[in-house]
C-alpha cells in the first residue's frame, strides 16, 4: 500500500450496524503517537488484501461509493439548477437528506437537526441555494464553504444543533471524495493528535480548520 487516506469514525458518537471501522479498532494496540508505517501495518492486519479486501469493501467502501453515485445523480449542477428554476426547494432538501441517509457518517441527532431545520419553504430555499453554490459555484472554495456554514447556522434549531462539522462536510465528501473529506470532530482530532498534526481545530465549522484537514 503506497498511501492510505482514512476517514475516521467513532462508534461512541453514533451506533452503527457493523463493528467500528479500522481506525477505532487498530488504534488500541498502537502507541500514543503512531507513524505512517505503523498505520499501514495496522490497516493490513485488519484487511490483508488492502483496498481489495472483501471485508474492507463491505464495511468501509461499497455503501459509501453507492451514496457518492447517488449524490452525483441527484445533486448534479443541472439537476439543482432545474429544481431551483422551478422553485422546488423541498425536492432539493429531500434529495440531500436521502443521500445523507445512505451512510452512517453523521450521528442520528445531526440528521434530526438538519431535517428539523428544513421544514419551511424559506429555510429550504436558503439551504438549496447555498448547497448549489457549495457544490457547483464558481470562484474560490472558502467563501462558498463559509456561506454554506452561515446557511446552516440560520436554520431553525429544534431538537439538535444544525451547524455541526458532520452536517457541514458530509455532502462535500459524498460529492467529491477524491478532493474533500468528512470531518467527525472527536475521532478526527484524536487521529490528528496521534500523528502530531496541528488541525487548527475550532468547534464551529470554519475554512481554516477544513483547509488544514485537506492539506
Amino acid at each position: 500500500v503506497d498511501s492510505v487516506r482514512v476517514v475516521a469514525f467513532d462508534a461512541s458518537e453514533h451506533p452503527v450496524h457493523e463493528p467500528p471501522p479500522v481506525v477505532a479498532q487498530v488504534g488500541e494496540d498502537l502507541q500514543d503517537h503512531v507513524t505512517i508505517d505503523q498505520t499501514k501495518k495496522a490497516f493490513l492486519r485488519r484487511f490483508p488484501r488492502a483496498f481489495e479486501d472483501p471485508l474492507y469493501l463491505r464495511r468501509e467502501r461499497d455503501y459509501k461509493w453507492e451514496a457518492h453515485q447517488r449524490c452525483r445523480r441527484l445533486l448534479g449542477k443541472k439537476a439543482l439548477n432545474d429544481l431551483l428554476a422551478a422553485e422546488d426547494y423541498e425536492e432539493i432538501a429531500g434529495r440531500a437528506m436521502r443521500v445523507i441517509g445512505m451512510v452512517n457518517l453523521p450521528a442520528r441527532f445531526e440528521n434530526i437537526g438538519l431535517r428539523d431545520g428544513l421544514r419551511t419553504t424559506t429555510d429550504q430555499r436558503r439551504f438549496a441555494l447555498a448547497l448549489r453554490d457549495l457544490l457547483h459555484g464558481d470562484g474560490p472554495e472558502e467563501p462558498r464553504f463559509t456561506a454554506f456554514a452561515e446557511a446552516l447556522d440560520s436554520l431553525p434549531q429544534k431538537q439538535a444543533r444544525v451547524l455541526t462539522w458532520p452536517n457541514q462536510t458530509i455532502l462535500l465528501f459524498l460529492w467529491d471524495p477524491k478532493r474533500q473529506m468528512f470531518l467527525k470532530p472527536n475521532v478526527t482530532r484524536r487521529v490528528a493528535r496521534r500523528r502530531g498534526f496541528d488541525l487548527r481545530y475550532r468547534p464551529e465549522p470554519n475554512w481554516d480548520t477544513y483547509s488544514q484537514l485537506l492539506s
